[in-house]
């Protein structure tokens, strides 16, 4: 479980694996490095709120739980700046979470969007995915559902079987 209002900064891609569930609670900011990603084989369950939503970003996002990446205004957030959340078999459940600066593409075979389901389910309600290099939300197998969604600012806003409910598509060139 990650904690409410909480730093955390993955340096590496981190896996939730078959049969394992991670909750975060409202608040939580995770912080993804350079060509990262989060990659759920088993149980996502993102807890925020509209007052606390949980924020999945870049190191480099200054404005979003600080400058963990101690550079000062030397680096800033850009789309891109990490992979993304990748569904690989999984159940990810997002509850008013933002998803920010994801979509690298120099990793697309492992998913070019910032919110990805290759296998299994993700459903979304009251969501913000913003900033992606390439894809803000894409379905390449399994099915995504995102209700009360926000995409704004990608290449792409979405890709593949998804189901788009009461939401917003946003600043995106195809």
């Amino acid at each position: 479980c990650l904690q409410s209002h909480r730093v955390y900064l993955a340096n590496s891609s981190v896996t939730i694996n078959g049969g394992a569930t991670l909750t975060i609670r409202p608040g939580a900011i995770i912080k993804f490095a350079n060509g990262c990603s989060m990659n759920v084989k088993g149980t996502l369950v993102v807890e925020g709120t509209r007052a606390a939503p949980v924020v999945f970003t870049s190191d480099k996002d200054d404005d979003w739980g600080g400058d963990t990446n101690e550079d000062g205004d030397d680096t800033y957030a850009q789309a891109g700046d990490w992979i993304g959340l990748i569904c690989n078999g999984g159940r990810v459940q997002l509850g008013y979470a933002m998803l920010r600066c994801g979509g690298f593409g120099q990793y697309a075979n492992q998913g070019d969007a910032t919110v990805r389901c290759n296998s299994g389910m993700i459903t979304m309600d009251n969501c913000t995915v913003e900033g992606s290099a390439l894809r803000l939300l894409g379905a390449n197998g399994g099915s995504v559902v995102a209700s009360n969604t926000v995409l704004n600012d990608g290449r792409w806003g979405w890709d593949g079987n998804v189901t788009f409910i009461n939401g917003v598509v946003n600043n995106c060139t195809i």
